[in-house]
Order: structure tokens, then sequence, then C-alpha cells
């Protein structure tokens, strides 16, 4: 479980989820990362900030978990 999640879960959200140009984090997304509405759930910017957050801490210092936890904190107050 531990190895999908580093090798697949994180990857696929900070590859098609992250809104790079707006903020937050796009969940509207289907099984490929393709977009098909995007409605911004403050609930799932919380609980992305939470998990990425986690994964720095707990399963690997990759300053990539921490530029995401980053972004949702710094998206939160304008949602």
């Amino acid at each position: 479980m531990r190895r999908y999640l580093i090798d697949n879960v994180l990857p696929f959200w900070m590859r098609h989820g992250i809104d790079r140009e707006a903020g937050g984090i796009i969940t509207m997304l289907d099984r490929k990362g393709r977009v098909y509405g995007t409605d911004k759930n403050v609930w799932f910017i919380g609980r992305t900030m939470y998990t990425y957050s986690l994964a720095y801490n707990e399963l690997d210092k990759r300053a990539e978990y921490l530029d995401v936890a980053k972004a949702m904190y710094d998206f939160l107050p304008m949602c």
C-alpha cells in the first residue's frame, strides 16, 4: 500500500490535479487525469494539504510533497 501511494497516488495528483495557474487542486479528474470540471472543494484542498504534509513527515522528505502542502495552505484563505 505504501509503495502504491508513493509510486501512483501522490504523483498522479501532483501531475494532474494541482492547479498551477489559479491555485488549489482540481478534483474533477477521470482515471487518466483528464479534467471534466473545474470546481474546487475546500474539504479536498484541506485533505490534500494534510496528505502531502504527512507524506513529507512520515514517508519521504521530498521537497515536492512540502511544496504541494504549502500551495494548498496558501490557497485556503481564498476559498
